[in-house]
Parts: C-alpha cells; sequence; structure tokens
C-alpha cells in the first residue's frame, strides 16, 4: 500500500510533466497568437494551481479524480486566457471539451465521495476528450495546409507582376524579402519590340477593344520569350522589353521565333478581316543594374543601363532600313555561332548621346524563303557596297547597291542606301550633314523620327 504523501508527490511530479507538455502543446498550437509575455502568464496561472494542492493534501480525494481536477481546471484557464487575449474561434473547442472532462471529473469525484449514486465516466470522457483534440488538432492542420496553399498562389501571383528571375538574380528566395534599392550588375542582352504604326491601329479601336487587341498580341510573344530563357522586364503599351541572362544566342532565337509567330498571328487576322501587324526588334548586349526603384508604398524592378537604351535605339533604326530585326555588333560579338544565323552588317550607326559608333547587323532568317536566299546569296556583296558607302565611293556603291536590288525588289535596305548614294551624288558638299553622313546619326524623339 503506497503512503499517501508519497502518492500526494508522485501525483505532483507526474501532474507537473503532463502539464508541461499540455503548455507545450497549447504554445504550439496557437504559436503565432500567443507572444511570449502570454505564455508567461500561463505558466503563472500554472504554478498557483501546483502550489495549493500541495499545501492542501487532498488525500481524500481520489488521486486520479484529483488530478482530472487539477489538470482541467489549469488548462482550462490556460485556454480562457489564450481565448480573452488572442481571441480565437478555434479555442471554443477544446475549451468545451475541457470543461466536459472537468464536470464528469467532478461526478466521479463525488461518486467517490457517496455524495451523488452514479457511474463513473471518467475513462469515457478521457476518450472523449482525446478524440476532439485530435479533431482540432486535424483541423488546424489543414487550415495550415490551405494557408500554405493560398500563400503559394498569392506568390504564383506576384511572379505574373514581377518575374521570379528578378528575384534569382537579386539571389532572393521570395518577394516578400525585395527591399528597396536592392540592385546588383550583370551581363545580358536586351531585345525591344515594338509594333508598327499602333497609333492607326488604336484610333479605329474602342478602348475596350484596344486593351483585347493588345492581350491577344502579348499572349502570342509572351511564351516564346519566356520558352527561349527570357523574361519580359515590363510592357510599354504594344512595346515589349525583354531580358536575356543566358545568353545572346537565347535572345536572338526568340526574336526569329516572335517574327515566325507573328505571320501565323496575322493569318488569323487576315481569316477575321483584321489589318496585318508588323514589328520591328532590336537587340543589344552589355553590363547593366538589375534592382528595385521608386519608394516605401510604390516600388518597381527594373533595369538600367546605357546598353538598355541602345537596345531601344537599334529598334528604332528598324523602321528607317524597313527591316524586322536588327542587332548591335555586341551582341554579334556575344554569339557563339553567328554562321548559324542569316545575317549581314547593314552599316554603323551613332545613337543619341552616344560617341562611339555602334555596327549594325540585320538578321533576316524568319524574311520569306525567297527574299532571304536571295539576301544570303548577295550579302557579300551588300556588306562590300556599305563599305564602299562608308569610304565615301558612292558611285561604286550605287551600282552593287543596285545590283541587289534588281535581283531582289524586296531588299528594303538596298533600296534606302541607293536614294542615300543618289543624294550623296547630287549634293556631295552635305556628306557632313546629319541623316547622310557616312555613319547616320539616328536620334529617337518623341514623335518616332529617325533621322534628324
Amino acid at each position: 500500500m503506497i503512503r499517501v504523501g508519497f502518492g500526494l508527490d508522485a501525483l505532483f511530479c507526474g501532474s507537473l510533466i503532463t502539464t508541461g507538455f499540455c503548455l507545450f502543446y497549447l504554445f504550439w498550437l496557437y504559436r503565432k497568437e500567443i507572444s511570449a509575455l502570454y505564455l508567461g502568464g500561463i505558466c503563472s496561472l500554472a504554478a498557483l494551481f501546483y502550489i495549493i494542492p500541495v499545501l492542501v493534501k487532498t488525500a481524500a480525494l481520489n488521486q486520479g479524480a484529483a488530478a482530472a481536477i487539477e489538470h482541467g481546471s489549469l488548462y482550462v484557464l490556460a485556454l480562457l486566457f489564450c481565448l480573452y487575449i488572442s481571441k480565437i474561434k478555434e479555442a471554443a473547442w477544446p475549451l468545451a471539451s475541457l470543461l466536459f472532462l472537468a464536470a464528469i471529473a467532478g461526478n466521479d469525484v463525488l461518486l467517490y465521495l457517496n455524495v451523488i449514486s452514479t457511474i463513473r465516466l471518467l475513462p469515457s470522457g478521457l476518450l472523449i476528450f482525446v478524440f476532439v483534440q485530435a479533431f482540432m488538432l486535424f483541423k488546424r492542420l489543414t487550415k495550415t495546409s490551405i494557408q500554405a496553399s493560398q500563400s503559394f498562389a498569392q506568390l504564383a501571383t506576384y511572379e505574373r507582376f514581377v518575374p521570379n528571375e528578378f528575384l534569382i538574380n537579386l539571389n532572393k528566395k521570395n518577394i516578400v524579402d525585395v527591399r528597396l534599392g536592392d540592385n546588383t550588375e550583370k551581363s545580358m542582352s536586351i531585345l525591344f519590340s515594338d509594333m508598327r504604326n499602333f497609333t492607326v491601329f488604336s484610333e479605329s479601336m474602342t478602348p475596350e477593344e484596344n486593351f483585347k487587341f493588345l492581350n491577344s498580341y502579348l499572349t502570342v510573344m509572351g511564351p516564346v520569350i519566356r520558352k527561349h530563357n527570357g523574361f519580359i522586364d515590363k510592357y510599354m503599351g504594344d512595346a515589349i522589353m525583354a531580358l536575356f541572362a543566358a545568353s545572346a544566342d537565347d535572345a536572338l532565337s526568340s526574336a526569329i521565333e516572335m517574327l515566325r509567330k507573328l505571320v501565323g498571328y496575322n493569318e488569323g487576322r487576315a481569316r477575321a478581316k483584321y489589318r496585318p501587324v508588323s514589328i520591328g526588334i532590336g537587340i543589344n548586349t552589355g553590363s547593366l543594374r538589375i534592382g528595385i526603384i521608386g519608394e516605401h508604398d510604390r516600388m518597381e524592378a527594373t533595369v538600367i543601363s546605357d546598353a538598355v537604351n541602345t537596345a531601344s535605339r537599334i529598334e528604332g533604326i528598324t523602321k528607317k532600313y524597313g527591316v524586322p530585326l536588327l542587332i548591335s555588333g555586341a551582341t554579334y560579338s556575344a554569339l557563339q555561332d553567328a554562321s548559324k544565323y542569316k545575317m549581314r552588317r547593314i552599316g554603323t550607326v551613332k545613337v543619341k548621346g552616344k560617341e562611339q559608333w555602334t555596327p549594325i547587323w540585320e538578321v533576316f532568317d524568319a524574311d520569306p524563303p525567297d527574299c532571304s536566299n536571295y539576301k544570303l546569296e548577295l550579302a557579300s556583296t551588300f556588306e562590300e557596297a556599305v563599305s564602299m558607302y562608308e569610304s565615301r565611293a558612292f558611285e561604286a556603291a550605287y551600282d552593287l547597291f543596285q545590283n541587289c536590288y534588281v535581283r531582289n525588289p524586296h531588299d528594303k535596305p538596298a533600296k534606302y542606301f541607293i536614294d542615300k548614294c543618289w543624294l550623296n551624288m547630287k549634293r556631295p558638299e552635305s556628306y557632313e550633314g546629319v541623316g547622310i553622313a557616312r555613319r547616320i546619326i539616328y536620334e529617337r524623339s518623341d514623335d518616332d523620327s529617325d533621322v534628324e
């Protein structure tokens, strides 16, 4: 027979361990809602409810029932405290189950003291209590799982506005880690694409039709850029600015496929009796700063560099030459194997604000087969003519450009240089003038004029 004093000591130790576990379980369950201060309050209540039984030495009570009352009272008060402080709706379930457990424990105590004549309910009550706790935990974990799924969905939504590639280049795990002013330097290829005569399209449509038109076009082009390891930095109305960190070949391959996709897109527009769309693409390669600009309440991911400005200017030059795709000399040099592409040097230009001349290459892989084959066959002749033009040998250059144009009447750059050669032969004194110089000075203005 165990002595009463020893029994109470054993009960005290066991109760202390059990309630410590209960407190840990409670804190884990509501760890986001309960701060360290609140947990300290619960522990203070626990200390009070363990000092009282030791002082009173309730030996007359059934030890199991006394422990149930003790644990139940402490746990009920702890949950009441948690419910009052944090206003947690989920606490109603464990609170109700614990009140039920306290009630049936009281029944067993009164039954033991022969105050009432009922049956023992504590074993069944404990089973119900455990079931309720398991159910509550299941609900809590289910809610956590749903919140996690919602969080992933939100992150996926954020990526539509801030590409994940931006975060990767900034060495950030997710968008919440981004801070104003974060930036890093990278070497990338920049692709600018712009729709020709968009104002004409826009004026003939309602605002809603404009949105539908732009979205239908961008829906075709966006996947092509991502397919070639690029990401879209921003949309500027009908214009697209995309970045390619892996290689210049990705940018060029993307541009070629964009032009080929445009053919299919225009076929669909023709069936619907809409006007065809034409675009110009310029690509440049160089170092840039990628980062976050703005202010505390409005931030934006962007890139800043002369290389970006040059890419935009090169895209604008496509209108002057009448071609859909031009690349800079820096991009040409960055290609792994330039011979894989159909291209020819089309001249050297000076863009606004730059002192250095930039060589420009036309890439015509996406041209109609007859036109691209003629351009490829006459590429050496055309480049020789460009060199003569730059050397001021206008008559010789004129004859070579004329030869290219006669063989291929769709060669718009050849026609452009024919007109320039003729003008220089008639007005040699104007050779140093802007737009007629050995190298054409290009400045892009608000009205999209190509040459000053």
